[in-house]
């Protein structure tokens, strides 16, 4: 069964572009710590839709996630489902607003919004979404991430501390080639100007970077850079710009099937 994405906004996006109201679903090994997409979580401004990938079957020591026991069946709900509702966090948090502004949101932020800027992280947790990237009608695209990996690279390098401080929004940020990386040699490392690796672009939408940089480049900057206090996941968000061509769709073809048992 293919799955019918409306063409209602769920993200402020450029006039004219295909709005995506897909978020990748992705579990991370416990031990391995390798984040690997098992589902496809959709919205189209009314109804829920989840379903696993043919791929997820494969995935080694991945179970069933809760709510959703079958592997082979598309789950369809007007509400959010419990999964992923719960990874939103509640409104009246005496903290909610520093959230919102750490991830660069508006207080008038959707619940679908929240869960795909913040990855739906929760501590001790094993499941992530990551938005589908925005491309319009003409190929121009874009996304916003969060940086990966930065309290790993804290720990090897002070220096990243204090280039982290140093950066401003709308400053140029390099991405650099890790081909010694033993859990993916296609990982992509963010760095400053300086070319001091601040963290790790997200794996699950490698493919897409390395599409836009095949095609010419990838154009990143900070979109906001949040104090030491805050926790390192959300210590960088990004913006990623580029051509990605007419017609290009992510998180499309083999490895993004879906199991709906059709």
């Amino acid at each position: 069964m293919v799955l019918n994405v409306s063409e209602t906004a769920t993200f402020a996006l450029p006039q004219g572009a295909r709005t995506s109201a897909r978020l990748a679903v992705a579990w991370q090994n416990p031990a391995t710590r390798q984040i690997v997409p098992v589902g496809m979580l959709t919205w189209d401004g009314s109804v829920y839709d989840f379903a696993y990938l043919r791929a997820a079957d494969s995935v080694p020591d991945f179970r069933p996630l809760l709510g959703f026991p079958a592997m082979r069946r598309l789950y369809r709900s007007p509400r959010l489902f419990p999964l992923f509702a719960q990874r939103v966090m509640n409104h009246d948090r005496p903290d909610y607003g520093r959230y919102l502004q750490a991830l660069d949101l508006e207080l008038t932020a959707s619940k679908w919004e929240l869960l795909a800027r913040s990855e739906g992280r929760r501590e001790g947790d094993s499941v992530l979404v990551f938005p589908e990237p925005v491309v319009a009608p003409d190929g121009a695209s874009y996304t916003k991430v969060l940086v990966h990996g930065i309290r790993h690279l804290q720990k090897a390098n002070p220096q990243v501390e204090q280039c982290l401080r140093a950066l401003r929004a709308g400053d140029r940020l390099d991405l650099v080639e890790d081909p010694t990386n033993k859990m993916n040699p296609r990982a992509m490392l963010v760095a400053d100007s300086g070319q001091v690796p601040l963290g790790y672009f997200p794996d699950l939408l490698l493919g897409y970077l390395h599409h836009l940089r095949e095609r010419g480049a990838a154009n990143v900057s900070v979109e906001r850079v949040n104090p030491p206090e805050t926790p390192p996941h959300l210590r960088l968000l990004i913006n990623v710009r580029g051509d990605a061509g007419m017609g290009y769709v992510p998180f499309s073809g083999t490895p993004w099937e879906l199991n709906t048992g059709e």
